[in-house]
């Protein structure tokens, strides 16, 4: 399980870094040095949807899943100790 928790964490990390990236590029006049990451998904964005959906919500799932399976492991880890 520690391992699978590393790769979550590896893989989150790298969808923040990567989803910006691509999306940014799709966004006429967005710079990444000026702009926030909000303002791709924001309402009356051409890209909104799909950066929403696409970008935000597989982050979002993948740090919940890896959260869990961190906390899972930590409980274990303390409950083996005692």
């Amino acid at each position: 399980m520690p391992t699978l928790a590393l790769i979550l964490a590896i893989a989150t990390a790298l969808a923040a870094a990567i989803v910006p990236l691509f999306f940014g590029a799709r966004k006429p006049g967005y710079s990444h040095i000026r702009d926030t990451i909000s303002e791709l998904g924001e309402m009356g964005s051409p890209i909104g949807w799909s950066v929403s959906y696409l970008g935000f919500l597989p982050i979002g799932a993948l740090e919940y899943v890896g959260a869990a399976g961190a906390f899972s492991t930590l409980e274990r880890s303390f409950s083996a100790s005692s």
